[in-house]
This record gives structure tokens, sequence and C-alpha cells, in this order.
């Protein structure tokens, strides 16, 4: 999914998110420090420009997996 899991592993290395026990009947997964919450979304609707995610409201395109910390950062 252009990127996706690698998108996903890398953000939850940079907000220190253990994804290890998430599966489909609790996919919400939360930083050491609860400041972050992830989960994996199979479609946001924008196949031709991912890998995507959201971020609040905010949707990103085209996030370079490797500028995931750079990402977060714009969310103090």
């Amino acid at each position: 999914m252009a990127g996706s899991y690698e998108l996903m592993e890398s953000l939850c290395n940079e907000a220190k998110i253990d994804r290890s026990h998430c599966d489909h009947h609790h996919p919400i997964a939360v930083s050491e420090d609860g400041k972050y919450s992830i989960e994996f979304a199979e479609c946001l609707a924008s196949c031709g420009f991912g890998p995507v995610c959201m971020v609040e409201d905010d949707f990103h395109e085209k996030i370079d997996p490797s500028k995931a910390g750079k990402l977060l950062a714009q969310y103090p």
C-alpha cells in the first residue's frame, strides 16, 4: 500500500508506540507518554499519493517514512 507499512513502523518508532498487542478488537495503540495514539487504516482514499496519514484533523500525502519524526515534531 504505497509504503504505508514502513510509515506505520517509523511513526511508532518515533513516538515510542508498541503495537504488538493490537488486533481487530483493539486497533489503537498509545505511546508510553500518552501523547500519541495510532491506528492503522487500510484506506484513506488517496491511493495515488501514498503513503498517507492523518495527524489530528490534518491529512498528509506522500510522506517519506524516514521523515516521520519531522512530521510528529509539527504536533507538540
